[in-house]
């Protein structure tokens, strides 16, 4: 396993290696000849050695997003490559400094509860403590 989340598919193999562990164990079985213990028991012993090869020689198989990022929308719509490479180009490193953007004032930007229709509005309705009709509201919008 290389993360700590699995994928639903990872999780359906472990449950179908756990299920095959235990019908090989010869625990779990009356009859000693029972075929399907023993198929049961060729099938863990295969699989047993396969993982021990891959650990051995260090290989592994490549990231899923399923496994990286679980519940992003990409792993929604697919168990596709993860990319470490193409992934380290969105992070951002926490020691960066922030990026400036050239010509940028902030007075230039007028943010919406800054326009005077808002503050209009505002005035109206701090103004007094009468509570307004539905048709003074009307008419103050038309």
């Amino acid at each position: 396993m290389i993360s700590s989340f699995l994928s639903y598919d990872e999780e359906l193999l472990n449950s179908a290696y756990a299920n095959v562990s235990l019908i090989a164990d010869k625990a779990w079985t009356f009859d000693k000849e029972d075929p399907f213990q023993k198929l049961n028991q060729s099938l863990s012993i295969q699989n047993y050695k396969l993982t021990a090869k891959y650990r051995e020689n260090g290989t592994y198989r490549t990231k899923s997003v399923r496994d990286v990022i679980p519940n992003s929308r990409l792993a929604s719509y697919g168990n596709y490559e993860y990319n470490e490479d193409r992934e380290s180009v969105y992070k951002s490193d926490d020691n960066s400094s922030p990026v400036s953007l050239p010509n940028f004032c902030w007075t230039e930007v007028t943010e919406p509860w800054m326009l005077p229709e808002v503050e209009k509005h505002f005035a109206w309705l701090t103004s007094g403590g009468v509570a307004r009709s539905s048709r003074e509201l009307l008419a103050f919008y038309t």
